[in-house]
């Protein structure tokens, strides 16, 4: 199955590959490295990991509860669908 990434996404994916496979999301939607202290402050938005999680390359994990709802906080890649690849697009 191909599964078309944006530039964007596709440097999502690289970044999680350096980072522990992993991404979370912090207060006003932006996703980075758990550790808030930490220097990376650019960040991801929230449409880039729901881009990765309806493609099938990466899941959520981790979920809070919030005022409206539950919402995820952290999202793992997928390997069997990292590592067969996907297509920039």
């Amino acid at each position: 199955m191909d599964k078309k990434l944006s530039e964007t996404m596709q440097t999502c994916v690289n970044w999680m590959l350096m980072h522990g496979d992993s991404i979370h999301r912090h207060p006003g939607g932006f996703w980075w490295e758990q550790d808030p202290a930490s220097n990376y402050r650019s960040g991801f938005g929230t449409a880039t990991v729901q881009g990765l999680v309806s493609r099938g390359v990466a899941e959520y994990t981790e979920w809070q509860e919030g005022r409206n709802g539950r919402f995820p906080i952290k999202a793992m890649l997928r390997w069997r669908d990292v590592s067969a690849g996907a297509e920039r697009g």
